[in-house]
């Protein structure tokens, strides 16, 4: 009896890969239809994990691209309470410029109205990096001078604060000059205590909310004349914080605490979009074991051939992943441009500069998952599939056989 074309290269070793590829690649035409709700349901999973590891990604690029602007110099002192000490002011003067300021709570008075503001006194050397931006454009000097102050332009509407207008805070009458546009060293948060007021030192001290005991945020920014200082200037400090309990940071940690922050949401919301693709996964082993049923006939025909069995197995592996890559493909397109729609949405939240760009980690993180949840949740009905009789063509049966796959598949 001669031998079929599949039974000879199966005979000669060449039921492999090349085969296998070869008659899947004709086989998929009109497949893709079929797995309409399996696409859709791997292309949400895999654009909601490549989506927050890209825009995780941009918050932090943002932050290591702006640390010093963020930070507002080189190294930041800071201490609650009680102004830096002098012992530490004079040795990072030694390094280069110095601007202090002081951050507290307050209650600003207009008229009737009452509002809880996130108030910032500074001095005349503020802000060593960038610049406040003013919502008339004019000089923060000018803007700060006799008793003036700047505020924040949602604030001034809500209270009707235009320029010129007489506000109290503490024990002084204080004058609104103008509004806070942009302020260079806002600190990272996603969250405040209310708008920002913006004053000079000299004006603090006439509210006389500068007492003993008052809860108030002491910053000292030292922007060093040389770069190459920075490891010097950040060892000599630490060392004498050690005694007075004042916190050194540099440019290595801008933003405190927002990276952990970042960390943190990065992986909660990765396992909840894992989740959602795991659960996906159930649909797509429902999805390719009723289509395989469709093609009992195909495979049992493949079987009346001399097709073997990992052959069979092979074909409509190639198949499935195919289908899936087109998945995982469409969900990496939309996770890779999902950082331009999140500089849109977080801008009002977020005061870190996200930096759009295309961040290949994420999303081969991303497409990894998808791949292999397909994978997984295909392999058992696949290896199932492989058991078709060759008798099955005559039986009209369509759907694959019960039980479990071999020991192998099992492993895997």
């Amino acid at each position: 009896m001669s031998m079929t074309r599949l039974e000879q290269m199966a005979a000669s070793g060449d039921a492999g890969w090349t085969l296998a590829w070869r008659m899947a690649r004709r086989e998929i035409r009109g497949s893709v239809a079929r797995f309409r709700v399996f696409l859709g349901a791997l292309m949400l999973g895999v654009a909601a994990i490549g989506t927050v590891g890209s825009v995780a990604e941009a918050m932090r690029s943002g932050i290591a691209g702006n640390a010093q602007l963020l930070l507002g110099g080189d190294v930041e002192l800071r201490s609650l309470y009680v102004p830096t000490p002098a012992d530490m002011t004079t040795l990072a003067e030694d390094y280069g410029r110095l601007s202090a300021s002081l951050e507290m709570r307050a209650m600003l008075q207009a008229g009737d109205e009452r509002k809880l503001v996130a108030l910032k006194a500074v001095d005349p050397a503020w802000p060593l990096v960038g610049a406040a931006e003013l919502g008339s454009g004019g000089q923060l000097a000018a803007a700060l001078a006799d008793g003036s102050i700047v505020v924040d332009p949602q604030m001034a509407r809500a209270l009707e604060l235009g320029p010129g207008t007489r506000v109290r805070i503490g024990d002084a009458e204080l004058t609104v000059a103008d509004t806070l546009g942009y302020e260079p060293d806002r600190s990272v948060s996603f969250v405040t205590f209310g708008p920002r007021v913006l004053m000079s030192t000299a004006t603090l001290e006439a509210t006389g909310l500068n007492r003993p005991g008052a809860m108030i945020t002491h910053r000292t920014r030292l922007l060093l004349d040389r770069q190459e200082d920075r490891v010097a200037a950040v060892s000599a400090l630490r060392g004498l914080a050690e005694t007075n309990g004042v916190r050194v940071r540099d440019l290595m940690d801008a933003a405190p605490g927002f990276d952990v922050f970042i960390d943190r949401t990065e992986v909660f919301l990765v396992l909840v979009g894992l989740t959602a693709l795991l659960i996906g996964g159930l649909g797509v082993a429902g999805a390719v074991r009723a289509w395989l049923g469709s093609r009992m006939p195909v495979i049992a025909t493949f079987k009346c051939l001399g097709a073997p069995a990992r052959l069979v197995f092979r074909i409509y592996l190639i198949q499935v992943m195919m289908i899936a890559s087109l998945g995982v493909g469409l969900g990496v397109l939309v996770a890779a441009v999902a950082p331009v729609f999140a500089v849109d949405m977080l801008s009002s939240y977020v005061t870190v500069p996200i930096a759009v760009s295309v961040y290949p980690l994420p999303l081969t993180v991303a497409a990894g998952f998808g791949m292999v949840t397909s994978f997984l949740f295909a392999l058992w009905p696949l290896a199932k599939a492989e058991e078709v009789r060759a008798a099955n063509l005559f039986r009209r049966l369509n759907s694959i056989p019960d039980g479990r796959p071999k020991p192998e598949y099992l492993a895997a």
